[in-house]
């Protein structure tokens, strides 16, 4: 039976590889053009943006966040805003500091207490909004306090939604693990979710999936106050997707991946693992048929190869281990981009199925923790 299995999944990764769109995000990457270029377009002619940094208790990071954002190689009008929503580590403090450099301006907005029924992270947003659309800009462009971008992320954000006619262009920024289990489980989380969701169909104007990256978030103004504005989505707790499925119907979206934009905060297995179980559940829209078909989904197309080779090995079946072989080559040809973008070699293809058994885990655990009523934000 496993022998079998393995063939199947074999052929499923194969025409997965070759068909699914390109779903481990190579083919979706935001490309930096121009690099050093002479030939930039003037800056009359470049949208105005306004970058939003919703952020709580980050005053070890904001600095090299909003160092990042003053090298943006943007020859449009830029300027920022940080939402200190009721630090108590400093935060506030550490980003005012950065205030009187003038290029481009910082504002920090003191936020208040979260307005009943809204989650802490969309009312967070939605105080910066209000201050950026008091100069009417033409783009805002959402990110974290944790992420650092390089120079020509912006100009790349506005030239692809500019060309595209896009309202709303997001990219998944690279995490970077800590410790060795970070380092294993981080870059297999990204690659288990773009299995789950592929990143090219939700780019797709005829595609029913949606979804989009908060850490990196450019947003057409108008678009966004034609949806609604962010009270439509206020109780959302993933407001980046909720975000996306309300622009979707009336306006093109983009997600897609880039290098050029960085965490500076390692993750763990326990900021992963909180991670996944606070949001998983919502990004399938509740259903328990999605979260069974994801399950199941997971356990064949990950589980299966690793059992074979290791049962056909045990009880010298070999055609049932060389099946397995091959299915987990098909796995890790898939994989081993991600591990690239992440810094790290192909050998960790070989950890893939074991950090997927303990994904299977969180997608569990993150039912469990909706259904109880506990919803995290990200």
């Amino acid at each position: 039976m496993l022998t079998v299995g393995a063939f199947l999944v074999g052929a499923a990764w194969l025409y997965l590889i070759l068909f699914r769109d390109g779903f481990w995000g190579d083919d979706h990457g935001l490309v930096i053009t121009e690099r050093g270029s002479d030939s930039k377009p003037s800056p009359v002619l470049q949208p105005s943006v306004v970058a939003i940094i919703p952020a709580r208790n980050q005053a070890a990071v904001i600095s090299a966040s909003l160092n990042s954002l003053r090298r943006q190689d943007y020859l449009g009008a830029l300027s920022i805003v940080v939402v200190d929503d009721q630090s108590s580590d400093g935060m506030g403090d550490v980003a005012r500091a950065l205030e009187p450099e003038r290029d481009p301006p910082l504002l920090v907005v003191q936020g208040g207490p979260v307005r009943p029924g809204w989650a802490r992270r969309v009312w967070a947003m939605e105080q910066g909004v209000r201050r950026a659309l008091e100069g009417s800009p033409d783009y805002l462009w959402f990110t974290e306090a944790d992420v650092e971008h390089e120079p020509d992320v912006l100009r790349a954000l506005v030239a692809r939604a500019e060309k595209d006619h896009l309202h709303l262009t997001s990219t998944e920024v690279i995490r970077v693990g800590r410790g060795a289990a970070g380092r294993w489980l981080v870059p297999a989380s990204a690659f288990l979710l773009r299995t789950l969701h592929p990143l090219g169909l939700v780019s797709q104007s005829d595609s029913p999936l949606v979804g989009a990256a908060g850490s990196s978030m450019l947003v057409w103004t108008e678009a966004l106050q034609d949806c609604g504005g962010l009270e439509m989505i206020h109780d959302h707790p993933l407001p980046a997707w909720g975000l996306a499925a309300r622009i979707k119907p009336s306006g093109a979206i983009w997600w897609g991946l880039t290098t050029a934009s960085r965490s500076v905060r390692p993750l763990g297995v326990v900021d992963v693992w909180r991670s996944v179980a606070a949001t998983a559940y919502t990004q399938l829209d509740y259903s328990r048929k999605r979260l069974a078909l994801s399950l199941m989904v997971i356990a064949l197309l990950y589980v299966v190869p690793m059992a074979a080779v290791f049962w056909g090995a045990l009880t010298a079946d070999w055609t049932e281990a060389w099946a397995g072989v091959v299915a987990w080559t098909f796995l890790g040809v898939a994989y081993v981009p991600v591990l690239r973008n992440h810094g790290q070699g192909p050998a960790g293809a070989l950890l893939l199925p074991t950090a997927a058994a303990l994904y299977w885990l969180m997608l569990l655990d993150s039912a469990r923790r909706l259904k109880r009523g506990v919803r995290g934000t990200v």
